[in-house]
């Protein structure tokens, strides 16, 4: 059972433990005016989704805002990328699946300005946007409605998180190097380390809950979220792990 807490943390059956799995990657999930936008679309528009033959009107507006800071014709949300992919029409596109805040000028993404682009808000909901337009997407709760409006908003300011998630790569890439783990691979422009499955076991031992990918493997993520002693544990736990021959 994982419980989220303030900060890079969670609770794991009882136990508190330094979160390095989350996509979150500058925090907005905890963020206060995300919290606070969530209440107030739930105050406003309650937690039903309306039919869906009705236009949106909260939803529109917040595709038409998504579409025009991405210098897009149009824009639409759904509730999976997957669900995304299958109604972008076009064959080429950008990916910003995961890197929609962080990357490109201003946390835009790579996308912004292009022909077509597909991403996500975190891991809580997609897009698509194209210069051409978009089919109608999928309506959502108001309160993720809520989050979305706020994430619109911060993004573009959030220069600081943005450098400081910079710092953390360029520390783990460092951190990495030294021990003489292989660097990340990634399609993505985010850098992700992927580490053998065995390791886990060890990760929790010395208090670290990490990611998996499909296949198992234990998938590392920075946050803004993380103080250079949560990295410090971090980097304790990978020199235990490489003590007892768990990394290659």
């Amino acid at each position: 059972m994982i419980t989220p807490l303030d900060g890079p943390y969670v609770q794991l059956n009882g136990k508190k433990m330094l979160d390095f799995s989350s996509h979150d990657f500058l925090g907005l999930g905890q963020h206060p005016e995300v919290r606070k936008s969530a209440i107030r679309y739930t105050l406003k528009y309650g937690v039903r989704i309306p039919p869906a033959h009705v236009e949106f009107a909260p939803q529109r507006e917040l595709e038409e805002k998504l579409a025009h800071l991405l210098g897009m014709k149009g824009a639409a949300f759904f509730c999976h990328v997957d669900e995304a992919r299958r109604h972008l029409t076009e064959k080429d596109f950008i990916d910003d699946t995961l890197t929609f805040g962080v990357v490109g000028s201003r946390g835009l993404g790579q996308g912004a300005q292009q022909k077509s682009v597909i991403g996500t808000f975190s891991s809580i909901a997609a897009y698509t946007a194209s210069a051409k337009g978009v089919k109608k997407g999928v309506l959502l709760l108001p309160p993720l409605l809520g989050v979305i409006d706020a994430i619109l908003c911060l993004v573009p300011d959030m220069d600081e998180e943005r450098k400081a998630l910079e710092n953390h790569f360029h520390w783990l890439s460092g951190k990495m190097e030294e021990l003489e783990i292989p660097p990340p691979s990634s399609s993505s422009s985010l850098p992700r380390w992927i580490l053998p499955a065995s390791t886990e076991k060890t990760f929790v031992e010395q208090g670290i809950f990490v990611g998996k990918t499909d296949n198992s493997q234990v998938e590392l993520n920075l946050t803004a979220l993380h103080t250079p002693d949560d990295l410090d544990q971090l980097a304790a736990a990978l020199k235990h792990l490489k003590a007892e021959a768990l990394l290659n």
